[in-house]
């Protein structure tokens, strides 16, 4: 019920913006999320510089090429769109989807629209990261973010769901290596 709240609804705020550069990062349970490199854009006072374009399949739906402009909406997350009031750059050079994993090398699948693709290596660095994260979310373990295990993953402590419960071997070498993180 509510008691005397008001909540304040804001339009969302749009501008154009040059791209930069597409990156094509593979979530933590393998599938491919091309994100939109922008030049930076300040809107609702936030610096918008990377927008998720969702799939594979939107993302060769909107046949981008460096040095577009394009539309930048800013509601709670950012969004890219391409319309009218936008223009392509003909001479700018058309974003390619990787047919091999950026994180392991093998060969990416796709669903039978090709609207997704995904990693179905269980060696995959991201989806071993994944099943970790599931599992901490599973046990109902806080306060762990995927930032946290990726760098465990990277320093070598953390490279299964069995190594959670060896950390307290290296309980010192952790905590000195994300003190002098904090330092710099």
């Amino acid at each position: 019920i509510n008691n005397f709240e008001v909540a304040y609804k804001f339009t969302e705020e749009v501008s154009f913006s040059k791209l930069m550069d597409v990156a094509f990062n593979v979530g933590l349970f393998g599938r491919l999320a091309p994100v939109a490199k922008v030049k930076p854009v300040k809107l609702k006072g936030n610096t918008i510089e990377n927008i998720s374009l969702g799939s594979v399949g939107r993302f060769r739906n909107l046949h981008l090429r460096k040095g577009d402009i394009v539309k930048v909406l800013y509601d709670i997350i950012p969004y890219l769109s391409f319309d009218d009031e936008c223009t392509h750059n003909y001479d700018g050079i058309e974003f390619e989807v990787p047919e091999f994993c950026p994180e392991c090398g093998d060969r990416l699948n796709s669903t039978d629209s090709g609207d997704i693709l995904f990693c179905d290596n269980p060696k995959c660095p991201c989806r071993i990261k994944g099943k970790i994260l599931n599992y901490l979310d599973k046990m109902d373990i806080e306060n762990i973010s995927y930032g946290v295990i990726n760098r465990l993953y990277d320093e070598g402590y953390v490279k299964s769901i069995k190594d959670l419960y060896k950390l307290e071997k290296y309980k010192k070498e952790i905590q000195e290596a994300f003190v002098e993180q904090i330092k710099y």
